[in-house]
């Protein structure tokens, strides 16, 4: 019993009361959270965004597309529907009005690089609960969970590279056959399918799908990307500080410190360079077109308070260091 109930003079009802007023702070629920952060309505009302997202190429940007509508047509689920590809019939769901496709593309052997030292840091994860006697590969859960149906390997394919990236076979033995995967997965097919097989199947897919999407970003410049991704869909310029981090990093990037060539990939993938050529004019272009450059890109939580785009140009904003991530890359140095 508390001091002041023994200390509490009057009648037995008199100490009930005070006993409750005691235990009652103990009882309520705790406070509700602050409220969110203020978040913009969209340009249009009718977007559905549909996130095509090639693995390796920014796993962080989802929790900004989160902040949007998606389309019934994508799989939201997590981590299944991290990797679905457009299908074989998107061109006329692209084109129709609300459809709205968004994309974040990277510098293709850098891509397969980073792919090659992710699956190495889940080969390191411990083995899941209830998976005993299973070949990893069936594992439902990581190490290899997320690498291998959802990134369009032949079973039998996986396993041969499965077991050349645990051996620490280099990247560009163990990956660099591996080209097109962008491309594939505009076109409909699985990352590592190499359904496409030649150039011309990525100006095809640029022709016939990329061309319509509603936002293409650069993972290497992932601060201007953001920034245009907003522009895009609230007709501000602006990053939130959330926005920059980094949700999935990869914690090892070279094999032998001693040899960081032995780390890359030299080949260049004839089919993503061509399709990256386009996405990097097509970002250049956009980046223009809304005005995006480090100084009318300002850091807020609040993007409420901030104007709308106009012809006569951005406010300009002081440059000004950004928080530490892993994504921050020299476009928005101080």
């Amino acid at each position: 019993m508390s001091d002041a109930l023994q200390r509490s003079p009057g009648s037995r009802r008199q100490r009930l009361r005070l006993r409750r007023r005691i235990a009652l702070p103990a009882l309520l629920p705790p406070p509700p959270p602050p409220p969110p952060p203020p978040r913009l309505p969209m340009l249009n009302a009718a977007w559905a965004l549909w996130w095509l997202h090639p693995p390796k190429t920014g796993t962080s940007f989802r929790d900004s597309v989160l902040d949007y509508p998606w389309s019934a047509y994508r799989d939201t689920t997590w981590p299944q529907g991290c990797h679905q590809v457009l299908g074989l019939d998107m061109t006329d769901r692209i084109q129709r009005p609300g459809a709205q496709v968004v994309a974040m593309f990277r510098q293709p052997e850098d891509r397969l690089v980073s792919a090659y030292f992710h699956m190495r840091d889940l080969l390191r994860k411990p083995r899941p609960k209830g998976v005993r006697g299973l070949p990893r590969l069936e594992w439902p859960q990581s190490p290899v969970g997320c690498c291998w149906k959802d990134w369009g390997w032949e079973p039998s394919v996986f396993v041969r590279v499965h077991k050349d990236v645990a051996a620490a076979v280099p990247p560009e033995r163990a990956l660099a056959r591996f080209t097109g995967c962008m491309t594939n997965m505009v076109l409909g097919y699985g990352c590592m399918s190499q359904h496409a097989t030649s150039p011309a199947d990525a100006r095809r897919a640029v022709e016939q799908r990329l061309r319509h999407f509603l936002f293409v970003g650069d993972q290497g410049q992932w601060n201007m990307s953001l920034c245009l991704f907003n522009a895009i869909m609230t007709g501000r310029r602006f990053v939130l500080p959330r926005q920059l981090a980094n949700s999935r990093p990869t914690s090892t990037k070279l094999l032998d410190p001693a040899n960081p060539a032995g780390s890359a990939i030299a080949t260049r993938d004839p089919i993503d360079g061509e399709l990256w050529n386009y996405v990097q004019r097509r970002f250049r272009r956009d980046v223009r077109r809304h005005g995006v450059s480090p100084e009318c890109c300002p850091v807020t939580s609040d993007p409420t308070a901030l104007p709308q785009l106009g012809p006569s140009g951005c406010t300009r904003y002081p440059l000004q260091r950004r928080p530490h991530a892993p994504h921050s890359k020299p476009d928005f140095a101080p």
